[in-house]
């Protein structure tokens, strides 16, 4: 057994070991400030000193940005650990998950995919105008201005993502529930405080449970709104960009494969250099 050793040490041993445990134990417990996702009773149970912590539950959007950066302080701190594709396990015990660090544990499989850079296919811009024209029928009543196809899959010969980008200029982004009842099945509404992105609300269309579009919702004024229009026509019409951004997004993808936030950001100086304005 793995403590069999305990029986052949001296009191005085025994001493220095349940010493070092508990500095362990309490070194754990006061090493996060975000009591509920590092709260463990078994371990803090075994301390003389008993804490019932104030747990505060943070929002969604900080929640998940604290997932990716420990995600990512692994890869920095342990480059050479092997990957486990281990899902969420719950063991029953609403306080002590298996997995701590493992967000939420009902993600739609279509919410997790993996990041896939494919070569460039013509057929994604005919489904794109198609797409387009059926929104803006479909959306007449909030919009302000036609529907634009964005993103990677409205530039030709561009390697994409096989997910079609569409934006729509609206005078309130307070529609973004009646849009989403509008478009019906398959669409989905993510929640504002999960998007973290204040300036658009944002949908997904999803068919077998794979996605097969997004629709950003603007404000038309909004710089996001210009920047994605100006960001796609740059591409357009200079093939040595449109092909740097290529090599990067395939270097990208192979990198961040399971990471699709971290894939996003790391594009961040490629897009910012493109617009010619300060990172934000």
């Amino acid at each position: 057994m793995a403590d069999d050793d305990l029986a052949l040490m001296t009191r005085e041993q025994l001493i220095v070991e349940l010493v070092k445990l508990r500095a362990a134990a309490r070194q754990h417990r006061d090493s996060s400030g975000h009591d509920l996702c590092w709260h463990h009773p078994d371990l803090w149970g075994t301390l003389p000193e008993q804490v019932d912590p104030d747990v505060a539950v943070p929002p969604w959007p900080q929640f998940m940005r604290g997932c990716v950066a420990y995600r990512q302080s692994l890869d920095r701190e342990l480059p050479d650990a092997p990957t486990s594709v281990a899902e969420f396990e719950d063991t029953g015990r609403s306080r002590s998950p298996r997995w701590i660090m493992g967000g939420v544990a009902d993600w739609p499989a279509w919410a997790t995919e993996r990041v896939e850079v494919r070569p460039a296919d013509p057929e994604w811009q005919r489904l794109g105008e198609g797409l387009r024209r059926e929104l803006d029928v479909a959306l007449a009543q909030w919009l302000v201005a036609p529907v634009e196809h964005v993103g990677s899959t409205a530039v030709p010969g561009l390697a994409a993502k096989p997910i079609l980008d569409l934006q729509a200029a609206v005078a309130d982004l307070g529609c973004a529930p009646a849009v989403a009842k509008a478009l019906g099945r398959g669409w989905h509404l993510v929640p504002p405080d999960l998007d973290a992105k204040s300036w658009r609300r944002f949908l997904a269309h999803v068919v077998d449970d794979v996605r097969v579009a997004h629709l950003h919702l603007l404000i038309p004024d909004s710089e996001r709104w210009a920047e994605q229009l100006a960001f796609r026509d740059a591409l357009r019409g200079d093939p040595g960009l449109m092909q740097r951004y290529a090599a990067l997004k395939q270097e990208l993808a192979a990198e961040h494969a399971e990471d699709r936030e971290a894939y996003t950001a790391a594009k961040t100086d490629f897009v910012t250099a493109v617009l010619g304005r300060r990172p934000t």
